[in-house]
């Protein structure tokens, strides 16, 4: 699915580096400032990711710039001839008729889908069984606008969008009104779980060289979400080799995180945690963590309910199939028990990402994917084999839908 970010309609402090960050991790900018000159406008995109950013009012801007336009419907004709050829133009829509009148654009933003966040008052009417129907014959891509939120992209997803846009559930501001870097990051980061991070490194080794040598491998191989587990390693080595890695990750767009300790995961600066079976309960870890990222191990249908029940934000379900790298392991899942655990817990309305883990193989990856997960984690595959960097963009591509 395509995920945009739309900016706040003002100049804020401090919202260039959200957008870059957006950019690296595959969102869509999208520069919405009715009240803004060009010159401002222009300085947002990045030079070196412009074909991710798409800016509103100001085509002059898309063309020397070389990023998209957003534009009225009856003006798509009109810059389809004076914008380069591989121009990315799209537009706004209230109707399905407006929808229908807008076939030349690369996709079109039909809201409020939801109750509006940004705009108060704003509410959603649409019908969700004519939406599904008219998506069914669609002939160009339509993008959800209006209230949208981690916790309802997986029903875009199902309604057959193509993807998403949101204002209001990213950006943060501050008393100053700048924009909260970490408060409009962590927003960020439950956004970027839901629709982008497929594959999850977990670290194999136990110094800090060996550590930041393969989690930059298997950065450069396209991975985006990093695990730091260190098991025998010492709790100064681990804090130690998290402030390195976080820097690593960070620079890359990664998300990152601490296992097992949510005083760690905060002393690093880490992303997240995540929590085994018999670590400190979900609900204890929140008071610590705030609205960081917490995930959660199970191993059954029900291990799912609790821990999203307690607030969990994903689940890492496994294992797939016997590994060594885990020692007191749960019972074995394999392809048909994921499976069936999945469609148990979608069916009581439980949307939580969740990522399968355990001794999974490249050529596991397509039936893994077709089970209903969301991603897969991975750790002796990539961890062990002599060229990280290619094994983890194998990894990828063989999760592509």
């Amino acid at each position: 699915m395509l995920g945009v970010i739309i900016t706040l309609s003002q100049i804020v402090n401090n919202e260039s580096v959200i957008l870059r960050l957006a950019a690296q991790r595959g969102f869509r900018i999208h520069i919405r400032k009715p009240d803004v000159q060009s010159s401002q406008i222009a300085a947002l995109v990045d030079p070196e990711m412009a074909a991710s950013y798409s800016v509103h009012y100001h085509p002059k801007v898309a063309e020397q710039s070389g990023c998209g336009l957003h534009c009225r419907g009856d003006q798509i004709e009109i810059f389809r001839r004076l914008l380069p050829p591989d121009t990315s133009i799209s537009c706004s829509c209230h109707s399905w008729e407006e929808v229908e009148q807008c076939q030349g654009a690369d996709y079109v933003f039909i809201s409020p889908i939801f109750d509006s966040i940004s705009k108060s008052g704003y509410r959603s009417g649409f019908d969700y069984e004519e939406i599904a129907s008219r998506l069914t014959d669609k002939k160009t891509k339509v993008i959800a606008l209006g209230g949208i939120t981690h916790t309802n992209i997986p029903k875009v997803k199902a309604l057959g969008f193509d993807g998403w846009a949101s204002l209001g559930s990213v950006w943060e501001l501050d008393n100053q009104g700048n924009v909260d870097i970490e408060k409009s990051i962590e927003r960020l980061n439950k956004l970027t779980m839901e629709s982008f991070v497929k594959l999850q490194y977990i670290t194999r080794k136990n110094t800090t060289e060996e550590v930041l040598s393969e989690s930059l491998a298997v950065l450069k191989g396209g991975c985006r979400w990093i695990q730091l587990r260190m098991k025998d390693a010492d709790h100064q080595t681990i804090v130690e080799t998290g402030r390195q890695l976080v820097e690593l990750c960070h620079r890359y767009g990664a998300i990152f995180l601490i296992n097992d300790s949510p005083q760690t995961a905060l002393e690093v600066g880490a992303d997240g945690v995540h929590l085994g079976k018999s670590d400190m309960p979900i609900e204890q870890a929140r008071i610590i963590m705030g609205n960081k990222i917490i995930g959660a191990t199970a191993n059954t249908a029900e291990d799912i309910v609790n821990a999203y029940n307690k607030g969990a934000d994903y689940i890492g379900l496994g294992p797939f199939r016997f590994t060594n790298t885990k020692k007191n392991l749960s019972p074995i899942l394999g392809l048909e028990r994921i499976s069936n655990i999945v469609s148990s817990v979608r069916e009581q309305n439980i949307m939580i990402p969740i990522v399968t883990i355990g001794g999974i193989n490249l050529d596991d990856c397509p039936d893994i994917v077709r089970s209903g997960v969301n991603g897969i984690a991975i750790s002796g595959a990539i961890g062990d084999c002599s060229d990280p960097e290619n094994m983890t963009a194998q990894f990828l591509n063989s999760m592509k839908e």
